[in-house]
């Protein structure tokens, strides 16, 4: 990525909070003595009797941020990550949260990015700090055009926001001219279906180039910048949990709090599905050069490519339960008959899959999703089965119920060699002869 433009978001922030401040006079900026550092100081040489400079004194800044939005203006309260999360995280909810105040929260410095500073200045914790604060709106810009359309978004928001910015220069990968940000809401940069990958704030454009990667080694990667940590898109997460059956998370942020808790908590509430966090794991930083620490910790495009072929190992496997998982979220039959929560997808000998769903077995037409994936095969003239996938209404996988077992033991004399998924995970498998060997001890199929 030599030959792209790159630019740290705090200057983003800058720049943008200079060009509002054009358009609106109720704008003002809050600092506490880090003008230089934050990019605010754009702001100040334009706007010198808007801008404030608070002093070391970072949870009174917020005091009186909540004051100036309580009278009618448009504060933006500038710090470090770490002081604005960490030391001023008590005012923020109680003067800020609490009353739901607008005020604006331009955090830059945030992450391992921050390098020599070291682990003192390096949060890692401001994602799980600001989400837990009913209300407040958590966001972290991919590149300048979208830093700078996030803080005129927040802007128009009515309510307390949350911005993290970095300092380290990152790739300009948006389209100015074609890109809109609209808060709560995610966007698709890469389309493929063997697993998602869904990045925010610098580890985007690494995440792009992952998906680059893993398409040369067969792995269809759908990559989705995630800006908005909270409210989260729920509509794109879910998305791509159905149709890819993996996720992987990606942030310069703790694993416990951030994006890849806030993606977990709601795949476990109404689609689960395998995920992988990549982000910092439960540990703090230390000093160094922000690329060589970005490649210790794992934050690098080299590292997601790595956890998503371990994460793809068996694409067989994956394709299978994607397959069923399809199905099984789209179980409308007809206008009058909803299938039930179990799908099925066999894969034959001759490479073909075939799909089906539990038809409800109390009704004239009730039939198991292996029966039905099974009869699918046999329309088209096929009979041999190689491996079976069966997913629960949970999203977890488990062998088929005893009368499908028994109706694929009828296809032919090789049925008992037919691989049997028992955890998507692991890749646990059986052979359906294991699940029922008395086939072979009562005369029925003897080897």
């Amino acid at each position: 990525m030599a030959d792209i433009k790159k630019i740290a978001t705090r200057d983003s922030y800058g720049a943008a909070l200079k060009e509002l401040a054009a358009e609106h006079d109720d704008l003002i900026v809050f600092d506490a003595d880090l003008a230089g550092a934050t990019k605010t100081g754009v702001f100040k040489k334009e706007y010198p009797n808007r801008h404030y400079n608070c002093g070391i004194a970072e949870g009174n800044m917020m005091a009186v941020a909540a004051g100036a939005a309580a009278a009618g203006m448009v504060p933006f309260a500038s710090t470090f990550a770490m002081f604005a999360a960490g030391r001023a995280f008590e005012q923020i909810r109680n003067s800020i949260g609490y009353p739901h105040l607008n005020v604006k929260i331009g955090a830059t410095h945030g992450g391992i990015s921050v390098g020599e500073d070291g682990a003192s200045h390096q949060c890692c914790e401001d994602f799980a700090l600001m989400r837990s604060i009913p209300g407040m709106v958590v966001i972290c810009p991919a590149d300048d055009v979208e830093a700078r359309a996030a803080v005129k978004a927040a802007y128009a928001h009515q309510g307390p926001v949350y911005l993290r910015f970095g300092r380290l220069a990152v790739p300009v990968f948006h389209d100015e001219a074609n890109y809109k940000f609209e808060i709560g809401k995610g966007e698709v940069l890469r389309e493929g279906n063997d697993v998602a990958i869904i990045a925010t704030g610098l580890m985007t454009a690494e995440a792009v180039e992952a998906g680059k990667a893993l398409a040369e080694a067969g792995i269809n990667a759908r990559v989705i910048n995630m800006p908005t940590i909270k409210p989260l898109d729920e509509e794109l997460v879910l998305a791509a949990a159905k149709d890819c059956g993996k996720i992987i998370t990606c942030e310069e942020h703790n694993i416990i709090g951030g994006l890849g808790e806030a993606v977990c908590s709601l795949l476990s509430e109404k689609c689960p599905t395998p995920v992988r966090r990549i982000g910092v794991d439960d540990e703090f930083g230390h000093s160094g050069p922000a690329l060589d620490l970005l490649r210790e910790f794992g934050l690098s495009a080299a590292h997601i490519e790595e956890v998503a072929k371990d994460f793809s190992n068996n694409p067989m496997w994956s394709k299978l339960y994607n397959a069923a998982l399809k199905v099984q979220n789209n179980r409308r039959i007809s206008p009058f008959i909803e299938a039930g929560g179990v799908a099925a997808a066999i894969l034959t000998k001759t490479g073909n899959i075939y799909v089906g769903v539990c038809i409800d077995t109390a009704s004239s037409l009730g039939m198991c999703a292996e029966r039905n994936a099974i009869a699918n095969m046999i329309t088209n003239g096929e009979s041999r089965i190689d491996k079976v996938v069966a997913v629960m209404p949970d999203g977890k996988v488990g062998p088929p119920c005893g009368a499908c077992r028994e109706y694929m033991m009828q296809l032919d004399r090789d049925s008992g060699d037919i691989e049997i998924l028992l955890d998507l995970e692991t890749e646990k498998t059986v052979r359906l002869k294991e699940l029922i060997p008395d086939w072979w001890g009562d005369g029925r199929f003897k080897e």
